[in-house]
């Protein structure tokens, strides 16, 4: 039996650029892991058992990594999926977190780790199978282009508090990139560097699908604007397709404030205190 831990992500910024012919959107992104993560129990059985528990297990209506070792197996990746799997979900559910991607990319490692398959094959399933997966297999934050390929890993950013804020509210990745109609120019982020300026990133940049999230669930605009004004927060935005949001803070004590001041106001929302790892 083993325990892994699967992280969860923010986006520092997200750009749409462009949408081809076949509805796929090009994107660039900075990603970086924050400390929250579902535990993943794995071990040998008869045959795959896949069990969701934890805070946010009601919400999974897409069971990942059926779909994972579904892929393994027809593409003879693996001879075989008799595992007994565990997922214990701390991460809301299409939030924009990451979590589903996360979970692929914890059995991936995991099935390399035991040498079941190699790493370059891992590299191409995750690309197969979604745009997030790939930049989970390194804890380094990472510029992702494209359909959301890893670019290049950065060096990691200053220790900031992040107060995360879920409306419980699901959104589906695909609606919202399909309600979005703003596609972006280069912004003034390059792709070439190794160190970046985290203040820089957050003042140059946005979030291009926040306004498409806002028309599927407007308390979106609502807590953006509740985080802007709590004392001590820098930056506040959505990351990835939503329904979460985040702001930026240097100082624990006043994120803790914020974070107090917003479960007494809002106990039907998910507040959860983070920071970059």
């Amino acid at each position: 039996m083993e325990l892994l831990k699967s992280p969860a992500k923010i986006n520092l910024f997200l750009d749409v650029l462009s949408k081809d012919n076949d509805g796929f959107h090009s994107i660039k992104s900075i990603l970086t892991l924050i400390d929250l993560h579902d535990e993943i129990i794995i071990k040998d059985s008869d045959s795959l058992d896949i069990n969701f528990s934890g805070e946010f297990s009601d919400e999974i209506n897409q069971n990942n990594i059926q779909i994972l070792f579904d892929f393994l197996i027809k593409k003879k990746f693996i001879k075989s999926d008799k595992y007994s799997i565990k997922i214990i979900k701390n991460i809301p559910v299409g939030a924009g977190l990451g979590g589903g991607s996360s979970n692929m990319a914890a059995i991936l490692s995991f099935l390399c780790s035991k040498k079941i398959i190699k790493f370059n094959e891992a590299i191409n399933v995750a690309r197969e199978l979604g745009s997030d997966i790939e930049f989970f297999f390194d804890t380094a934050p990472a510029i992702v282009v494209g359909k959301g390929n890893v670019l290049r890993r950065i060096n990691t950013f200053k220790e900031s508090y992040l107060l995360l804020v879920y409306p419980n509210f699901t959104l589906s990745t695909e609606i919202v990139y399909k309600k979005n109609t703003k596609f972006d120019t280069e912004n003034d982020i390059a792709l070439e560097k190794e160190d970046y300026d985290f203040d820089k990133i957050m003042k140059l940049t946005s979030n291009s699908l926040q306004m498409a999230a806002i028309g599927l669930c407007p308390d979106i605009k609502y807590i953006i604007d509740k985080l802007t004004s709590m004392k001590g927060s820098l930056y506040s935005r959505m990351t990835g397709s939503g329904s979460c949001c985040f702001a930026v803070f240097n100082e624990k004590d006043l994120a803790k404030d914020a974070s107090n001041t917003l479960k007494s106001h809002h106990p039907d929302w998910w507040i959860y205190l983070s920071k970059i790892i």
